[in-house]
């Protein structure tokens, strides 16, 4: 069961919750990361690379 867990992806309301928490990220600005790239989350995995963990960082990113 637990290698099950691992292996599924984050779900989408699992990441717009942690993204909002986290970055101080509107829920619609978050819904945009995830449908960039809905089936890989490329486009989630890109904005985090890119904010390097700097939470001050979150909002001007996913505005640009």
């Amino acid at each position: 069961m637990e290698t099950l867990r691992a292996a599924v992806p984050e779900l989408p309301e699992e990441t717009i919750a942690r993204l909002t928490s986290t970055y101080g990220l509107e829920r619609r600005d978050v819904e945009t990361l995830i449908g960039l790239d809905e089936y890989t989350g490329a486009g989630v995995a890109f904005f985090e690379a890119v904010v390097g963990g700097d939470a001050e960082l979150g909002k001007k990113v996913s505005n640009w």
